[in-house]
């Protein structure tokens, strides 16, 4: 238990160290693109600012913080996913090692000899007589629905042997009458 808490430990610290360096690359990556479209919008406004009114100024800010919150909610979205995603994978990942490790752990308790032979003969008597109980009352539920289902099976062939024999009788009854 120590050494699989020890283990998943590493794992879950490792993910979130490679997480977040690649989360602090789109971070820079979205920081570095804002400032060159806020250098480039700075230009046009520094250029355009004698010939344009005031009102058409706040047009194009306007249309500069629609842009930008368009921008910050997608990249969010693109970081949510991208972390869901990878949390995902590094679940996935994490449930591997520790089956792969209760498998090992479990193979060694196997293997491992026996202290007190008495007490594991023991332990196989009552396995094999916990067996033996199981297996004797499936066997009575299963011969109970056999039985079920033969005294349909025998309903039914009576009904249909009464119906043919009266329709046996019927017709040789009209065969007499002609």
């Amino acid at each position: 238990l120590l050494l699989q808490s020890v283990l998943r430990g590493s794992l879950v610290r490792r993910h979130l160290c490679e997480s977040s360096s690649k989360a602090i690359i789109i971070q820079h990556t979205w920081l570095n693109y804002k400032v060159r479209v806020l250098s480039e919008w700075s230009y046009d406004v520094q250029d355009n600012a004698q010939n344009v009114p005031h009102h058409s100024m706040l047009a194009m800010q306007g249309k500069y913080r629609e842009r930008h919150a368009f921008r910050a909610a997608s990249a969010k979205k693109i970081q949510v996913l991208y972390f869901s995603w990878k949390m995902k994978i590094s679940l996935a990942n994490v449930q591997h090692s520790v089956i792969q490790l209760q498998r090992i752990f479990r193979g060694h308790l196997a293997r491992r000899p026996q202290k007190d032979p008495q007490r594991s003969l023991a332990a196989v008597k009552i396995q094999s007589t916990l067996r033996s109980y199981h297996w004797r009352k499936k066997m009575v539920t299963s011969s109970s629905h056999a039985v079920i289902i033969q005294r349909c099976y025998r309903k039914y062939k009576v009904i249909n042997c009464t119906t043919a024999m009266k329709e046996r009788t019927a017709y040789i009854n009209r065969l007499h009458s002609m």
